[in-house]
């Protein structure tokens, strides 16, 4: 019997009543010890039923396999927060490094983006000059009456690149004249318009451009001025002159 409590004693009643199993092979490995000594073997030893010697005992039994009970709880409780803060932890570190790995990405796109158009803004003016170069080339060639373009002069170079720079002015008046504005422009002599006339020459008196082009920003003031000496048409953004 005093074994038999020894034994028991080293278990709390939450286990005596769940794991009957050990508290049986443990007593059967401590009784069936001492009684070998008297030529007797023991195989097995099984209690069959467990009841406290009062209900004071029992009571007390009870709330300690209560408070083991909650104790467990208050674990289970805890290493569950831990686990949530823990994912909590990691959405955030993933979330920073996405956020971080979508601006470096942005950042690089819009970086690989400004490369690529300057690159074709590079390559556009290179085109344009060369194909500009090819013009020179060739008007000079014509203008000299040359073979070879060895052959030809600087100033036919020269009066090529104005002949050209003369094309497009008159491309740039043509969709002057195109437009839906309200300025009116004037073709002539300066003197009909008067020496005060408030206007912008449009070309050099150089030898290049048109001499007598204005642009009037006061129109109804030039109008007025230059009833007696000229009639200009006055349309949207039309031009009226000479035959050039």
């Amino acid at each position: 019997m005093s074994a038999m409590r020894a034994v028991l004693g080293q278990f709390s009643y939450d286990e005596v009543i769940s794991d009957r199993n050990g508290l049986n092979d443990q007593l059967n490995s401590v009784i069936g010890g001492t009684i070998a000594n008297w030529g007797v073997q023991c195989t097995r030893f099984e209690i069959q039923s467990f009841q406290p010697a009062n209900r004071e005992v029992e009571r007390q039994l009870e709330l300690q396999m209560e408070a083991e009970r909650n104790r467990r709880k208050q674990l289970l409780d805890t290493q569950a927060q831990i686990n949530i803060a823990e994912g909590q932890k990691q959405r955030v570190i993933l979330e920073s490094e996405g956020h971080l790995e979508a601006k470096s990405n942005e950042a690089d796109a819009k970086y690989k983006t400004v490369v690529r158009e300057a690159e074709a803004r590079q390559q556009q003016s290179i085109m344009e000059a060369s194909a500009l170069a090819e013009q020179v080339s060739r008007l000079a060639l014509s203008i000299s009456g040359a073979v070879e373009q060895a052959h030809i002069q600087p100033t036919d170079r020269r009066r090529a690149l104005d002949a050209l720079i003369e094309l497009r002015r008159l491309e740039q008046l043509k969709a002057i004249a195109q437009g839906s504005g309200t300025s009116t422009y004037f073709f002539g002599d300066q003197s009909v318009l008067g020496s005060n006339a408030n206007g912008l020459t449009l070309g050099s008196t150089n030898g290049g451009g048109f001499p007598g082009a204005y642009l009037v920003d006061y129109a109804e003031k030039t109008k007025v001025a230059s009833t007696d000496k000229v009639s200009p048409l006055r349309t949207s953004d039309s031009v009226a002159g000479p035959t050039i």
